[in-house]
């Protein structure tokens, strides 16, 4: 988690639910020819987060502004989402929030290879796109706030 991504969040201890549901827009825009049109299964073991990316809401704005912010990033790649709640023992992504690159799971990924080079040009994380990201971003993180306040 970059500095620059921690200062778009509200201040806390921990952003474990913010982390879950930047996962989907990251992913999306990581490799879009790969999931546009595409129904999308997401295992999740972060009830806060599932639930806000059901609801595309939370009263928490950072948590509502990033499930809204999903929901842009859903609709422009034309993406279905299912999202199913497992216990974190079941869910292999899980040791890497815990043990980084040293967890086992990790470690059995060395050899494979990516599914597809990723050109500089498709790379929608470049600093611009961050930027747009980040823009939808503060505009729902301020509508939340605001319904928050009513």
């Amino acid at each position: 988690m970059t500095p620059w991504l921690i200062g778009l969040l509200d201040p806390k201890a921990k952003y474990i639910t913010q982390l879950e549901l930047l996962a989907v827009p990251l992913l999306l825009s990581s490799a879009p020819w790969l999931f546009r049109g595409q129904q999308l299964l997401w295992f999740i073991d972060n009830l806060g987060a599932l639930g806000a990316m059901v609801k595309a809401a939370s009263r928490a704005a950072d948590c509502a502004a990033l499930a809204m912010t999903t929901h842009c990033a859903l609709a422009a790649f034309d993406v279905e989402l299912w999202g199913e709640w497992v216990d974190s023992d079941a869910n292999p992504a899980d040791g890497f929030s815990r043990l980084g690159w040293s967890d086992p799971f990790v470690q059995s990924l060395r050899n494979l290879q990516p599914l597809a080079p990723i050109a500089a040009s498709e790379y929608i994380w470049e600093p611009i796109f961050a930027r747009r990201w980040a823009r939808i971003y503060e505009y729902y993180r301020a509508a939340a706030r605001e319904g928050s306040e009513h």
